[in-house]
């Protein structure tokens, strides 16, 4: 649950800049000098946007963020989505951080809290490759490991 990750924030360094996500509130991007952030009350500190709302699928859940800093390149203000993943065994991380156009951004957000609590053996299990951004590769094909014919078929976790 996303919940469990309330009043945490999330920090990835991505050559100059440096990344904070604070799930429900916002999502800054600031350069650190000798490992030390700049003080975030400076200019320096962007908003890469304030917390939205929050779309849920049966298969994401995705935080969205609007209304950041005014881009200069664009005359718009930044905005981020936020995805949460499954990665079992890991503190939550900010797994990747994208600008896939000019100041709109896609973050991935992975932690073991946000894994299925359900009691499940390992023949229940599809599992599909992931790149080593955590991204799923490839999942429209068959998963490496196919639950056995009397578990539930499309059933998928982590």
């Amino acid at each position: 649950e996303v919940r469990k990750l309330a009043g945490q924030c999330f920090k990835k360094t991505n050559g100059w800049w440096t990344y904070e996500v604070c799930p429900g509130k916002e999502v800054l991007q600031y350069h650190q000098d000798d490992g030390r952030p700049v003080d975030k009350t400076l200019p320096a500190v962007v908003k890469l946007g304030l917390y939205h709302n929050t779309t849920v699928t049966n298969r994401s859940l995705q935080e969205h963020y609007g209304s950041g800093t005014v881009c200069d390149l664009t005359g718009a203000p930044r905005a981020a989505n936020v995805s949460y993943i499954c990665q079992q065994g890991v503190l939550p991380n900010v797994v990747s951080i994208e600008e896939p156009a000019t100041c709109k951004y896609n973050v991935v957000i992975g932690a073991s809290s946000l894994c299925p609590s359900v009691n499940k053996t390992s023949s229940d299990v599809y599992c599909w490759p992931v790149d080593s951004d955590g991204h799923p590769v490839a999942a429209d094909r068959e998963p490496l490991h196919k639950p056995p014919p009397h578990s539930v078929e499309g059933q998928r976790t982590g």
